[in-house]
């Protein structure tokens, strides 16, 4: 499918609606650009969405009341959580350290892991799911073509240029016919996932098959019984659903054809006659210039032809079937109100349906062995000696084959046609399940809208300007699915089931099926010669426009389709995730100074933050002289340089932790009485410092400078710079 003939931009598939249908069709590069950003987008959103959720966890579990190591741990990692992954693993490595010195450890950690992972594979499986949106294999685009539009007739050209027309419709057709019928076999009632059968809106069109119909014709008129037809009905088609043409609820028609065979009986319709009885038998001859010749011919008697006039229907010649190889096919057509080769006898006129008489010719094809299906019924032993044996290179010597039974078997079929308008009952918005020429002059009684009367119009003409609407009339010899039987040239045949009539049939459906959507696609596309855009007639109105680039069809690896709905709502709930948390702080804080409603909760969040945990430990290493100590990010004054707490001296100890309020609450510390500190720096603190607690990190170099407990105490009323509530208080950040 070349560039200019898919649409790109924004349109509406109405399958979906017009919400979940809007779809930005797209280059295929351009798809994968979408693809990468919408996946970093949700990675990015879902950062966000874990802090909001750590956030609100935190707040949760944040409470004034003296607490383990592990529940301060947990709210810092809570806190400080940067993905999913890293808090998981932090809350594994508390439990295992933890794991013989704290109470409950396992069912405290729990929860924390479990949310952690579950949060973590749903954020993988919505990075995977987000990439759906974007569709690149077997996707629906919209045709588009400037050679859109319907064939010119014989009568809008000159007599000069009807020659060129006909040639150009003629290969047009027949090299669609051939597509179509290759398509069919491939992919119709065929689970194959070839990307060859990825071309109609609709793989295939369904229809509903009938072995027990009865006899489209007069009774006793066909072979077996009266109720052992085929019959072949596709019920309502959508014109949207099925056919591919894109169109609103409101806009739609729907079209029905029903097909009824059965093989005729033969024997009280033949007459015989032989070649040198009526002109040297040019006038019996189908080939006008014959010559005269030792043969006879059968003549069949459903009807008369028109053209030229002859008082039976079909005729076949004896001695070309003994000379011919392969399979001859005939059919004689006739749609009542508008005769095209034959006038049918009373047995087999039908006002209600147009009428195929298929006349199938064996000749001199042998079977391996006798055939008892109706059409290609073989049961005339023929034994070949050893003298043909050169004859026989597909059987060994000596065997019998079986020839046909008669010249010609006939086949009779029905097609009904009906379009209705879905919005009204069916007794007022169809009409009659009649022939196609009948229906034609009844489509302007089915109430509709422009479009759906465009609609209606357009499947019309294609039906009888491409004489689909006749079912048997373009099948060939080679579509024949017997034909695969065949071996040495066309001189014998492997055995055929006794229903391969059924079997042709259906396979023939499929194709003209296939050929029906082919044509409504090739109208959009316009004809694939170049030089026959002059046989189209332009459009010049504004239904015509909507049709079209209404027609759907399907493509692979060229083009990508982009839910708009999804991307519209991915990048805004996204976009509202990540302004939410990066609003959360100063919202929360705003809304709890005008409400008075400061509490611990939020003094907690502020001191568990990293970076305030690292002021603190460099305040206690005598370090730096900090600013903005209520805020997210505590700074020093201008330039101020700091060692890194390693060099510093900087020291892990245990220490019993002060009685109290939490240091969170930034309230002073208010000592026990003569408190014994279980580890104490004696060069450093002399025996009166044990008034005082010692820190939970020292600095090496303050513990050499402090040697008195008034020297320790200057020191924590001077460096130590706890956040005190009015600070708090007057944060204009969280």
């Amino acid at each position: 499918m070349s560039s200019v003939n898919v649409y790109t931009g924004l349109w509406i598939d109405w399958s979906g609606g017009h919400l979940f249908g809007a779809t930005i069709t797209v280059t295929a590069a351009r798809g994968a650009f979408v693809v990468a950003f919408i996946a970093l987008f949700v990675q990015v959103a879902s950062s966000h969405l874990w802090d909001l959720m750590t956030f609100a966890w935190h707040q949760y579990r944040a409470a004034s009341q003296y607490q383990d190591g592990v529940y301060r741990q947990h709210q810092v990692i809570l806190r400080n959580s940067s993905t999913p992954a890293t808090t998981l693993w932090s809350f594994m490595k508390v439990f295992w350290a933890w794991r013989s010195r704290a109470e409950n450890i396992f069912f405290r950690t729990l929860p924390l892991v479990v949310v952690a992972s579950l949060y973590m594979v749903g954020a993988i499986a919505a990075g995977i799911s987000s990439s759906q949106m974007v569709s690149t294999s077997g996707i629906v685009v919209l045709a588009q073509s400037s050679s859109c539009g319907d064939w010119k007739g014989l009568g809008a050209i000159s007599d000069l240029d009807r020659p060129s027309l006909l040639a150009s419709i003629g290969f047009y057709g027949e090299s669609l016919l051939s597509a179509s019928t290759s398509y069919a076999r491939s992919c119709y009632n065929n689970a194959t996932s070839s990307v060859a059968c990825n071309v109609f809106a609709t793989r295939q069109v369904p229809w509903q098959s009938d072995y027990n119909a009865t006899c489209p014709f007069a009774p006793g008129t066909c072979i077996g019984s009266d109720t052992s037809a085929l019959q072949l009905d596709t019920g309502q088609l959508d014109s949207h659903t099925v056919l591919g043409l894109n169109a609103a609820p409101k806009n739609r028609v729907t079209y029905r054809r029903v097909t009824t065979c059965a093989p005729l009986k033969t024997h009280d319709r033949i007459t015989w006659q032989n070649a040198s009885q009526s002109d040297n038998g040019s006038e019996l001859s189908p080939d006008p210039f014959a010559v005269p010749r030792n043969s006879q011919y059968e003549l069949f008697h459903y009807g008369n032809q028109v053209t030229p006039i002859r008082n039976w229907t079909y005729i076949a010649d004896s001695l070309e079937a003994n000379l011919s190889v392969s399979y001859d096919f005939v059919t004689a057509i006739y749609e009542p109100g508008f005769v095209v080769s034959f006038i049918p006898s009373p047995d087999f006129n039908r006002s209600d349906a147009d009428v195929n008489l298929s006349f199938l010719s064996v000749n001199s094809v042998m079977f391996t062995e006798p055939v008892d299906d109706p059409m290609f019924s073989a049961h005339q032993p023929h034994f070949l000696p050893s003298a043909d044996s050169n004859l026989t290179f597909y059987e060994p010597e000596n065997k019998t084959y079986y020839t046909s039974d008669n010249l010609a078997n006939v086949i009779g079929c029905t097609d009904q046609h009906q379009f209705c308008n879905p919005r009204l009952p069916p007794h007022i918005g169809c009409t009659p399940l009649a022939g196609l020429y009948e229906v034609g002059k009844s489509l302007d009684n089915l109430s509709t809208n422009p479009l759906q009367a465009a609609t209606a119009t357009l499947i019309f003409n294609i039906l009888s300007f491409w004489q689909v609407g006749l079912f048997m009339l373009s099948l060939r010899p080679a579509d024949l699915l017997a034909q695969r039987e065949l071996q040495a040239q066309g001189l014998f045949s492997l055995p055929l089931p006794n229903n391969q009539w059924t079997i042709e049939l259906q396979a023939w459906h499929s194709t003209v099926m296939a050929f029906l959507q082919a044509l409504l696609v090739g109208r959009a596309l316009g004809p694939t010669d170049p030089n026959d855009g002059k046989w189209i007639i332009p459009l010049n109105d504004t239904v015509g426009h909507q049709l079209c680039h209404a027609q759907k069809i399907r493509t692979s690896g060229e083009y990508a389709n982009i839910s708009a709905f999804g991307l519209v709502a991915t990048l805004a709930l996204g976009s509202l995730i990540i302004v939410l948390n990066l609003s959360l702080g100063v919202l929360v804080g705003w809304m709890q100074q005008r409400r008075g409603n400061i509490n611990q909760k939020r003094l907690e969040w502020i001191c568990d933050e990293e970076l305030q945990l690292q002021r603190v430990a460099y305040e206690r290493s005598g370090m730096g002289t900090w600013e903005g100590i209520s805020k997210f990010i505590p700074t020093t004054v201008h330039r101020e340089q700091l060692r890194p707490l390693a060099d510093a001296g900087f020291q892990p100890t245990w220490s019993r932790p002060p009685q109290g309020l939490p240091l969170a609450t930034g309230l002073p510390l208010v000592h026990p009485p003569n408190p014994e500190p279980q580890v104490l720096d004696a060069k450093a603190v002399d025996q009166s410092a044990s008034s005082v607690n010692s820190l939970s990190i020292q600095s090496t170099d303050v513990a050499v400078a402090v040697n008195t407990a008034q020297s320790t105490a200057s020191f924590l009323s001077v460096n130590l710079s706890l956040p005190t509530l009015g600070d708090l208080l007057a944060a204009e950040n969280f």
